[in-house]
């Protein structure tokens, strides 16, 4: 079996979007779904679709509590991509919970005060990371952080290491992405050849408008809409792209993959059978320092209940 891809929990589940240290707004939304203060229920289970931590106040208390939610059999997590980041020691925006510095943040102004992390306890949330799987799959249901790509997802099965196979992937792609003088193509090359990236950042393409600003670098790529061409049969479940009750690029000036959708807590694709529950709980840490004044936040924390199709947002 591989290590990457593994069953998920059978029966029914709440299956949670990106969190980002937002450890009241997971309590909030946990209670709302009906499990006690331990994170107990009766008769169902939580999945975390990953990117569990970063841009909010108390990463550490969200790890804490997933990992042992997990532990005990009660969640699963996929890896989202910054925990990846962590993994790979690629500090960014937002994750000076971890490093305990904040000379690498874009907008330290931006961002709510982080809880920080001890020695031992950075050594624990690394081994944390380490041992959760890219996909969780069962007959009616997939889940993953970013992108179900068919090909991405058969090369892992066969993986143990997400940060070693990544990394021979770059190796692999490096000759190709050198023999040309494209820059935008060297970037498609590096993410779509590989497929944790895939996985845990989607799929790219190039940009047929002006650049745009994202992480303090302009963007000549864009996040390609996958899930608009998804026709199996299994339901998918994904995170990562920020989600919103009202159109987030009014705030954020991102594109957003999701401008074309009718309502935004209806399901995607061609069979109507893949849900985004990223609501952009990350997104209400800027927003709670740049507009306080806003009454009602343009984001939230999200869950979709399954079997029953239902998304609760908290």
């Amino acid at each position: 079996m591989s290590f990457l891809v593994r069953p998920l929990f059978s029966g029914p589940i709440d299956i949670i979007g990106d969190v980002h240290g937002g450890l009241k707004h997971l309590h909030s939304l946990v209670e709302k779904l009906g499990y006690d203060e331990s994170g107990c229920h009766p008769n169902r289970r939580l999945v975390f679709l990953g990117d569990i931590v970063d841009r909010g106040e108390d990463s550490p208390g969200v790890v804490a509590l997933v990992q042992r939610l997990v532990l005990e059999k009660r969640a699963q997590c996929v890896l989202g991509n910054h925990e990846l980041n962590i993994l790979l020691q690629k500090e960014k925006p937002g994750s000076e919970w971890f490093y305990r510095r904040s000379q690498y943040l874009e907008n330290p102004s931006h961002l709510l005060p982080q809880k920080q992390l001890s020695p031992s306890q950075r050594t624990e949330a690394l081994r944390f990371f380490s041992s959760l799987p890219l996909v969780l799959e069962r007959k009616d249901l997939r889940v993953v952080h970013a992108c179900w790509n068919t090909k991405s997802v058969h090369e892992l099965r066969t993986q143990q290491n997400a940060v070693q196979f990544l990394r021979n992937c770059n190796k692999q792609n490096k000759a190709e992405i050198l023999a040309t003088e494209d820059r935008v193509r060297r970037a498609l090359i590096d993410q779509n050849e590989n497929p944790v990236k895939v996985v845990t950042s989607g799929l790219e393409q190039r940009r047929d408008g002006p650049s745009f600003i994202a992480g303090g670098s302009p963007r000549r790529t864009e996040r390609v809409p996958w899930w608009n061409t998804y026709t199996d049969r299994q339901s998918v479940v994904f995170g990562h792209y920020w989600h919103s009750q009202a159109p987030l690029e009014r705030f954020s000036g991102i594109p957003s993959p999701f401008r074309h959708q009718d309502h935004p807590l209806a399901p995607l694709g061609p069979r109507r059978n893949a849900w985004c529950v990223d609501f952009s709980n990350g997104h209400r840490s800027e927003e709670a320092i740049r507009r306080p004044w806003r009454p009602q936040p343009v984001a939230c924390l999200a869950a979709l209940r399954w079997p029953e199709q239902e998304i609760v947002l908290a």
